[in-house]
């Protein structure tokens, strides 16, 4: 738990973006197999996953990665706009 915990003290919003897509991943995992849509074969929850996690993982890594930026004013700036993109990306989908 030490990671977790590392990454929720270096970036607290983008820990949280990274945890909520987690478990929004998890629920679709949940709901695809009662899902009856499909698309071009596959189950048409297939692509919200694999966003929900891509999301997930790209968070956390960035939560990880800005702790070494010294301007604090850009890491806020870096940390909203990705969290502002990350919603609007995982809502068109």
């Amino acid at each position: 738990m030490y990671l977790i915990d590392e990454i929720y003290r270096r970036n607290l919003p983008l820990a949280r973006l990274g945890t909520a897509h987690f478990f929004l991943a998890i629920i679709l995992i949940a709901y695809a197999p009662f899902n009856t849509h499909i698309v071009l074969g596959l189950n048409s929850m297939i692509k919200p996953i694999k966003f929900a996690l891509s999301i997930s993982i790209m968070s956390y890594t960035l939560s990880w990665i800005l702790y070494y930026l010294e301007d604090k004013r850009k890491i806020k700036i870096y940390t909203h706009v990705t969290i502002i993109a990350m919603l609007f990306e995982q809502l068109a989908i």
